[in-house]
């Protein structure tokens, strides 16, 4: 269940609208986008758009890999590694999910 906004108006055109019906052939939920307008009218801060997901994704170099590998080695020491080489900010979740995959 979704729960209430926690967004602010900007007055941007964006729209997503997506509604949940039951499939009429196997009697499951599916999602179906009803409409979707991709309009920006405004310009995006550098901190907001450095936090977009997609742009915290690290360049998975061999020290990064290794450090990944490493168990001694804290998210906190990958983070700053990442941040000092590439200049991406990564959250600890994002540190925790690369760890998954190595």
């Amino acid at each position: 269940m979704l729960g209430p906004a926690q967004t602010q108006s900007s007055g941007c055109p964006v729209l997503v609208k997506v509604v949940s019906e039951k499939c009429l052939t196997g009697g499951q939920f599916v999602y179906r986008l009803t409409k979707i307008i991709l309009e920006y009218n405004h310009d995006v801060s550098e901190s907001t758009f450095k936090a977009y997901p997609e742009n915290r994704r690290p360049i998975l170099t061999e020290g990064v890999q290794s450090l990944l590998n490493c168990s001694s080695v804290s998210s906190l020491d990958v983070r700053l590694h990442v941040e000092q080489t590439q200049g991406k900010t990564l959250l600890q979740s994002d540190v925790k999910k690369f760890e998954a995959k190595a």
